[in-house]
């Protein structure tokens, strides 16, 4: 994960239409939100907790103490399994991840993948700053060069949507694809 990083994530799958007045209900087709206030418990119905390893929790974007971890950039993860509500990986699909990291490398920021790792997407920050989306072998499926390059101790937010038909995929970054 990324050195020096910290994280606040959330999961979700494609079944859950914005509302009519044009806010957002998260909790309509979300299968996943870890929080990271203090721990790795799913937010959701589904109860998928996260076990973290090598990690350690930190303030988030907002100063708050214990709502972010930060990753030492070679065995920190947390690790989350299950059906998810039924999410598949070639289904529509829409990721998000708060991150900070003064880190250039390339660091995988989530990672899903099926029981076999056959079928896996990751989300990445490097790239000399960029982030992307890349698939199993490494192929990248979305990428965002055109903003200016993620750098120094600021937290972003990366998402990424997937439509299955017709397999488009698409990166924001603070907001700007």
């Amino acid at each position: 994960c990324l050195a020096g990083s910290r994280y606040a994530f959330f999961l979700g799958g494609g079944n859950g239409p914005a509302a009519s007045s044009g806010s957002v209900n998260l909790s309509k087709g979300l299968v996943g939100w870890w929080k990271l206030d203090n721990n790795t418990k799913d937010s959701t119905v589904y109860g998928e907790d996260g076990t973290p390893t090598s990690v350690t929790p930190v303030a988030d974007r907002e100063g708050r103490f214990n709502s972010a971890y930060s990753f030492n950039g070679s065995s920190s993860v947390i690790t989350a399994s299950g059906t998810f509500g039924g999410l598949t990986l070639n289904g529509k699909q829409s990721v998000s991840a708060w991150f900070n990291s003064a880190d250039p490398a390339t660091r995988d920021i989530i990672s899903l993948s099926d029981t076999g790792g056959t079928d896996a997407t990751r989300l990445q920050f490097g790239n000399s700053g960029y982030a992307d989306v890349v698939n199993a072998s490494g192929a990248s499926m979305a990428s965002n060069t055109t903003c200016p390059a993620v750098s120094g101790s600021s937290w972003h937010l990366a998402t990424y949507t997937y439509n299955n038909s017709p397999s488009t995929w698409t990166l924001y970054v603070d907001g700007v694809n």
